[in-house]
């Protein structure tokens, strides 16, 4: 998805130089369509979690976030199992 949102966004700043500022319509409809995706995704977006509670004497706070565990790349596993292979 990340790379989609990259995509997105490239096209629309270069909707806005090539459309916006410039003579391109075409680029300019990208840029309409890439800020009418960016303003939408914004709008549907899920709420916050927010959570209140009241510390009492003695009760501690305890913060924790687990990162999203990244996969190795293709190359990377590719390499792997040619390892494992040779071995």
């Amino acid at each position: 998805m990340e790379r989609v949102l990259g995509a997105i966004a490239w096209a629309e700043l270069r909707g806005r130089d090539r459309g916006l500022r410039g003579p391109s319509g075409a680029w300019l409809a990208v840029w309409v369509l890439a800020t009418a995706f960016r303003h939408l995704r914004k709008m549907v977006a899920a709420e916050p979690v927010v959570v209140r509670e009241e510390l009492k004497p003695g009760e501690q706070l305890v913060i924790t976030h687990f990162e999203k565990q990244k996969r190795p790349s293709r190359r990377a596993r590719r390499r792997a199992r040619k390892a494992g292979a040779d071995a």
